[in-house]
């Protein structure tokens, strides 16, 4: 009830702010990021919550998680942001993976809509939290696998340079020491995507190494058309 009567007085400028307290706001944010149209004001309840009593920090990772399962993930970036500016997080490798997650899904979402350009600064702030992932628990392979998808699309699409080369073969030094690591299907597809977009890489400048990534594929999947038909292909090259 009390929350109730907050929200709809505070709205309306009608109430003593000397009598609100830092959870209010909390509550009145959360409230208001779940009402379309109301989201920005909500973030800026949350913010404020945390501004007046820190400790609130702590449950904006699970509000911006939330709100990326909801698949809201411009908002969710700004929850992490909250969260990850904090010097008194304690989550802050956890919440920057999800929000580099955040800008890098938003900008995929913005990239296969036909009637938006994608902002490609949202792949720049992605790129800076897997990093600090990386240079915090550099054993964590999904940061390494999210980072070599970003700096894919940071690439020259036209003449790649190889931007993700790095990341993704840390990726599979990391996951593949793990005894029959390929075992769990979602690992085996990662593994697949590695090598299957560093052979493709290497097809211009070493053969070798692109049947070496390709044949792999086919150790993992047989049947993948891609693969087989750039064997084929580099079977007849004389690079």
């Amino acid at each position: 009830m009390r929350m109730v009567i907050i929200l709809q007085v505070s709205r309306l400028g009608k109430v003593d702010t000397s009598r609100i307290i830092p959870q209010d706001y909390l509550y009145l944010g959360r409230a208001l990021i779940k009402t379309p149209g109301s989201e920005s004001e909500g973030i800026d309840y949350l913010k404020k919550a945390v501004t007046l009593d820190s400790s609130n920090v702590e449950v904006m990772g699970d509000i911006g998680k939330a709100l990326f399962s909801a698949k809201k993930y411009a908002d969710a970036a700004k929850m992490f942001e909250i969260a990850v500016n904090n010097p008194e997080s304690k989550t802050k490798a956890y919440d920057n993976f999800y929000l580099g997650m955040a800008h890098y899904f938003d900008y995929a979402t913005q990239a296969n809509d036909k009637t938006k350009t994608p902002d490609a600064t949202l792949l720049t702030k992605a790129d800076s939290a897997f990093s600090y992932v990386i240079q915090v628990a550099p054993t964590n392979p999904d940061a390494y696998l999210y980072r070599a998808r970003v700096k894919k699309l940071v690439d020259n699409q036209e003449d790649m340079q190889g931007l993700m080369v790095p990341d993704y073969e840390k990726y599979l030094e990391i996951v593949l020491a793990k005894p029959n690591a390929t075992s769990e299907a979602r690992v085996k597809n990662t593994v697949v995507e590695a090598y299957k977009n560093l052979g493709a890489f290497y097809q211009r400048s070493d053969v070798a190494k692109a049947k070496e990534y390709f044949s792999k594929v086919i150790e993992l999947e047989p049947s993948d058309a891609y693969a087989q038909s750039a064997l084929k292909a580099l079977s007849g090259s004389k690079n």
